[in-house]
């Protein structure tokens, strides 16, 4: 029997087997509505009366028309927002008439209280009417008042959810006493009542609850906790989570619990569908139709035909004896034999949808023809009988049509590289040309590079129907005008002329011999050496002339009318190294071709106090003169101006500069506030009133009581006044750059790791064995460079002798090598995760306001853990530059994008360089702008650089189908080029490497290169995907498994560009994991 049930606002009718009971309607009710198998369901009839078990099936036999209305179940406990609690309080103000009953008429007196009120207001006014002794009145019919109903907010209801779920799940009352005690919550009761309601939410929505779930219990934390919530986001809740970027504390619990989430089976449908392909349809609006002999004359005036007008009307009118071929088993593949007109009369198939489906549905169905229909009906034609036909269609079908309808959907615009890509095309000039010319099909025109790089073109040429025409322009930019025309102009006005070609020809060869010279010059070989080398290269070239003249010339006989020629041209030969030698030629060359300058010497004197400001003047100059007077550049109508907007650098570095004192040691170490050496031990927040931040009128204040009183060596920590203050739009007080390589990855990383490592080793494994586990870990492909080489324990200092990037390598793989042996919930281990947290949030390259919240709470959580397990230990000045952290992201954006890497790796150049000791700078700036031209003259912007290159059958391949489904390649049999390995601007791409593809329901989704395919310049991955099973927290990273799905992914569209290892736990354990570089 069908039974109508309404669940919330919708109501759907459920099928019920004879001899049911109410455990198969509650079944029905939960797989009807898609709730969780752990859902607790009510039945009320029209009344809104309960409708209990043992009186189900009598009620439903009895009334077999009724509505039933499903709803949650709530414990007894709790009250769901819509209920109100009627209080009946008796209120004794002296004597008064009574009624009959002997009960005072003021007695009547009702006070209705709900439970959307908070836990202290409700809890205040309970315990106020206890202690004036307030006696409760008898409940009667006649003292209830009728409350009117009214809509509960948002937040109460939140509030109400989160109350309830507490109230029925142990530890639950415990949170709410211990806020109620306290005000607040310790760490270990946030993470109880995170528990509790992740735990909750999964029961109630399911093992992935929507966005709009998660919000909502955030929201309900905060409106239940109100000192929970963090006044500088802008919804308060966003550490609890961010719906933007998909963390917070609730949903890392969400990612941990998957892993316990039993999958729910796929549903099977117990109702035939009504509405299948197979079902014949009428049509939306049907003309008047022939039958019998009237339509078999006009499907044989339809083959002869040629009057489209008169066809399109034929075939309206044999509408339905097609419909009745299509429907007919035996007759269906008969239909392009009796109506071939089909095959070659464009726009029939669009009619017939329309006549089947009216104008609207058949509009939509032939928008995703593209993208849905046709890649399924080309899997279904390659199982049909084949013939002549079938194989006419399917090859039209799988070929890239080009559709000039500017009707439906709006076409995505193709991408500027894109279109550089179609128009430019590259070809070595050790490959056959033929071969590149039968390769391409189409005729639109498009410019051949051919050369031996990239980066080395030797001629230019137009392809136009297969023609080869050769470019007289000299760069690519030229000839994309040339190719726009090449369909209207002579081809023979494109042939390359002599006069211009030697003169190209010169220029390139002196190009080519300046690179070399700069290169020489800027790897930090003595000029006494490099006016050695171009004395020889110019004699060797003199050498060479003269034999290749001397061999030509005797391979020619005298009386050969060529020889002239010959000889003419041979004469005409210049040594370009002659342009080079001396070494003042060379100095005038590169002054006039990329604008090397002669530094100029600045006696500095003698005092350390101004001899910065010296240094830095001329500099100051001319950033002054660019913020006033601005400087004109070809690419600009009008003047470009600019100024500075942060100065980065190490720590030290940056309070020289600034005027603050070089010291950390002092009672004022901090250039962004002024909190005293003492309180930064027990100070983990931004927002204590006894941190006074910097600014503009501070600063000027604290330098004016320094000129005030010349005795004074420093104010508050401010040494002098910067000369970088006379710019016109900078000022050092709103500096906001921190360097997280020397905060993190040279200090409190090393800090912390070197105290965990002594905890290990006096508690978990001896020191030799510790220091073999960090040796012979396999790190991976990618940080096969950064693994760390020798660790010191025994140093005096806080640091464990390894350089950032080691430092960054060995601290997000300390969870693997170390995870197997220390027990969950170890506090020593959960300190080092803290930090995991807080370097996978700053170390990110985009950083919403959310997780600027999230990562003061986790700051605060990590300098209060690390001092209670180390209460004898200080925290270092680094410590304290990590709570400024989240105010300074807000200001200038992610800090990965302001530290001081990049600038510390040119260092090993400059050292590489420099073999002299006298005038150390004047040698670092001549020889860094000879390195800099060079670098420009011969870098590529797109600089890509190939493995072994070899050509593949799509065909042959076992994942041909993916690879012509993902590339649109036009044949099966199309070849394309496959390599093992590709660099793309720095970054190597390998098979066997894992990259990041997208990011599906807050989950990155992984996969494995299998193979790198380039077709056309466009690099793409051959991947398998992986299965992210869960977040491991305890060795902080991502558990997965392999799977069968194959697919293409473009290396353009990847949503990290940085590529993973796969890797393993120490200690055996077969699982294999990926470790994030940052909070994806």
């Amino acid at each position: 029997m069908l039974l109508k049930v309404k669940y919330q606002n919708t109501k759907k009718y459920i099928r019920l087997l004879s001899g049911f009971t109410f455990l198969d309607f509650i079944a029905q009710v939960k797989y009807k509505f898609g709730l969780p198998d752990a859902t607790e369901l009510d039945a009320f009839d029209e009344t809104n009366t309960v409708v209990e078990e043992d009186i189900f099936s009598e009620l439903i036999e009895a009334s077999p028309d009724l509505c039933l209305t499903v709803r949650d179940r709530i414990p007894d406990a709790a009250q769901t927002p819509e209920q109100d609690i009627i209080l009946e309080i008796q209120i004794d103000p002296g004597p008064s008439p009574t009624t009959q009953d002997g009960i005072s008429e003021e007695d009547h007196s009702t006070s209705l209280t709900d439970t959307n009120t908070s836990l202290s207001s409700s809890d205040n006014d309970h315990s106020s009417r206890i202690e004036h002794g307030t006696p409760i009145g008898r409940r009667t019919s006649s003292q209830v008042i009728p409350r009117p109903t009214r809509e509960v907010s948002e937040s109460e209801a939140a509030k109400e959810m989160v109350k309830n779920a507490l109230l029925c799940k142990p530890g639950g009352e415990d949170v709410i006493e211990e806020y109620k005690a306290e005000k607040s919550l310790t760490h270990r009761t946030r993470r109880q009542l995170v528990n509790i309601l992740a735990s909750h939410m999964t029961e109630s929505h399911g093992r992935m609850p929507s966005r709009k779930h998660k919000e909502k219990y955030a929201l309900g934390i905060i409106t239940l906790f109100p000192l929970l919530k963090d006044p500088f986001s802008p919804k308060g809740y966003e550490h609890f989570y961010d719906a933007e970027k998909g963390t917070g504390y609730l949903a890392w619990r969400l990612k941990t619990m998957s892993r316990n989430t039993v999958k729910r089976p796929a549903k099977t449908a117990t109702v035939a569908q009504a509405q299948g392909p197979k079902r014949r349809r009428l049509a939306a609006t049907l003309p008047e139709q022939l039958d019998g002999d009237a339509s078999r004359e006009a499907i044989s005036f339809l083959i002869h035909s040629q009057d489209e007008a008169s066809v399109f009307q034929k075939m309206k009118m044999t509408f339905q004896y097609r419909q009745d071929l299509v429907h007919d088993p035996q007759r269906t593949t008969d239909v392009f034999k009796t109506f071939p007109r089909f095959l070659d009369v464009k726009g029939l198939l669009n009619q017939d949808f329309l006549l089947l489906f009216g104008a609207e549905t058949a509009s939509k169905m032939l928008e995703k023809w593209d993208t849905t229909f046709r890649p399924k009906v080309i899997n279904e034609a390659r199982h049909l009988t084949q013939s002549v036909e079938v194989c006419r269609l399917l090859k039209a079908a799988e070929k890239l049509t080009e559709n000039d309808d500017t009707t439906g959907r709006k076409r995505t615009k193709i991408s500027p590289s894109d279109a550089v890509d179609k128009m430019l095309h590259f070809h070595k000039s050790c490959c056959s040309l033929d071969e590149h010319l039968r390769g391409r099909d189409g005729r639109q025109p498009y410019i051949l590079a051919v050369g031996r790089t990239r980066n080395r073109i030797d001629t230019f040429y137009i392809v136009v129907d297969k023609q080869l025409i050769p470019c007289q322009a000299t760069s690519s930019l030229d000839n994309s005008e040339v190719a726009g025309t090449s369909g209207m102009q002579n081809p023979e006005s494109e042939c390359v002329e002599d006069n211009g070609s030697g003169q190209r020809n010169k220029e390139n060869t002196e190009n080519i011999c300046a690179s070399i010279i700069a290169k020489l010059q800027g790897s930090g070989i003595a000029n006494s050496v490099v006016s050695s080398v171009v004395g020889d290269l110019e004699e060797l070239a003199s050498g060479l002339h003269s034999q290749v003249k001397q061999q030509v010339l005797s391979a020619v006989s005298r009386d050969n009318p060529v020889r002239v020629t010959l000889e003419k041209d041979l004469e005409t030969f210049e040594n370009t190294f002659i342009n080079f030698n001396p070494e003042s030629k060379r100095f005038n060359y590169f002054n006039k071709k990329w604008g090397v300058v002669e530094p100029v010497e600045k006696f500095l004197g003698i005092r350390f106090d101004t001899r910065r400001n010296k240094q830095t003047e001329p500099l100051i100059n001319d950033i002054k003169t660019l913020e006033s007077c601005g400087l004109d550049l070809p690419f600009s109508a009008e003047k470009v101006h600019g100024t500075i907007c942060q100065i980065t650098g190490d720590n030290l570095g940056m309070h020289a500069i600034l005027g603050f004192t070089e010291s950390f040691s002092g009672r004022y170490f901090c250039r962004l506030c002024l909190i005293e050496k003492d309180d930064a031990q027990i100070i983990y927040n931004e927002d204590d009133p006894k941190i006074i931040l910097r600014g503009k009128e501070l600063f000027e204040m604290h330098c004016n009581e320094l000129q005030s009183d010349p005795q004074k060596l420093s104010v508050f920590g401010l040494k002098k006044n910067s000369s970088l203050n006379s710019l016109q739009f900078f000022h050092v007080s709103h500096n906001f750059s921190l360097d997280i390589m020397h905060d993190i990855l040279e200090g409190v990383a090393q800090f912390e790791l070197k105290l965990l490592l002594e905890y290990l080793s006096e508690n978990v494994l001896s020191k030799p064995d510790l220091l073999s586990r960090i040796y012979a870990f396999d790190y991976g492909y990618v940080e096969r460079k950064n693994r760390p080489t020798r660790i010191n324990l025994d140093s005096i200092g806080n640091n464990i002798g390894l350089n950032s990037i080691q430092t960054l390598c060995l601290v997000r793989n300390i969870p693997l090598l170390f995870g197997d042996i220390v027990p969950e919930g170890n506090q020593n281990w959960f300190l080092l995760l803290l930090l995991l947290q807080i370097i996978n949030i700053i170390f990110s390259p985009s950083v919403t306001l959310g997780m600027t919240v999230l990562l003061k709470h986790l700051i605060m959580e990590h300098h209060e853990l690390f001092k209670a397990l180390y209460p004898d230990r200080n925290l270092i000045p680094k410590h304290h530059f990590m709570i400024h952290y989240p105010s300074c992201i807000r200001k200038i954006g992610p800090l990965i994008h302001m530290w001081s890497m990049r600038f510390e790796a040119k260092h090993r150049i400059f050292k590489n360089t420099l073999k002299n000791f006298k005038n150390i700078t004047k040698s670092l700036a001549k020889k860094h702008q000879m390195s800099i031209a060079c670098h420009w003259e011969t870098s590529h912007p797109k600089c890509i650089e190939y493995g072994p290159m070899k050509s593949i059958n799509v065909d042959n391949e076992d994942y041909g189908d993916v690879l012509a489904r993902a590339l649109h390649v036009e044949s099966v049999s199309q070849d394309i080029h496959a390599t093992n390995w590709v660099t793309i601007s720095g970054t190597e791409y390998r098979a066997g490497l894992i990259i990041c593809s997208e990011i599906e329901h807050d989950m990155p989704v992984f996969c494995r290169i299998e193979k790198i395919i380039v077709v056309d310049s466009v690099i793409c991955f051959l991947v398998n995907k992986l299965v992210v099973d869960h977040f491991n927290e305890h060795f902080h990273a991502y558990k997965v498994f392999e799977s069968n799905d194959k697919d293409v992914v473009k290396a353009d569209s990847l949503v990290i560009y940085k590529p993973f290892d796969l890797q393993s736990a120490y200690g055996g354990d077969e699982s294999q994991y990926i470790v994030p570089l940052f909070s994806l």
